[in-house]
């Protein structure tokens, strides 16, 4: 017997998956706080953000009489932004281990992929360096 259904919106999948970047090392979560001007911090705050969440619950296909047992799968691509001098597929791999070990944990979802595209690098000096799409 079924005493309703859960969903979870794509909000919460995206603040998972930022709350598990955040610790990770040569991630550039926050706006730094010296030494860039305003539109260069503006653009690199809107950066920062960028997740996007696919779900595949296969629930909502499901008569509530089917019995099988269902795993609701999720899907991210994330951009990211990197310290200049870090080792990029090392971050990246810490990245995906991070939000796939965090979302499987409070969601119940399987992480299915977690696509991630490195877009900026971000310097000591504070400057930041774009790395064209490559679309």
């Amino acid at each position: 017997m079924s005493l309703g259904k859960m969903t979870i919106s794509e909000d919460v999948f995206i603040e998972i998956a930022k709350s598990a970047m955040q610790s990770v090392d040569n991630v550039v979560m926050d706006e730094p706080k010296e030494g860039i001007t305003g539109a260069v911090k503006s653009a690199l705050q809107r950066f920062m953000s960028d997740i996007t969440v696919k779900t595949n619950d296969k629930s909502k296909d499901k008569a509530e009489t089917d019995a099988a047992p269902v795993n609701p799968m999720v899907s991210f691509e994330v951009k990211l932004a990197v310290s200049y001098g870090a080792r990029i597929p090392e971050v990246v791999a810490v990245v995906r281990s991070n939000i796939k070990e965090e979302v499987e944990k409070l969601t119940g979802y399987q992480v299915e992929r977690v696509d991630v595209t490195v877009g900026k690098l971000v310097r000591a000096e504070k400057d930041v360096v774009s790395i064209p799409d490559a679309e």
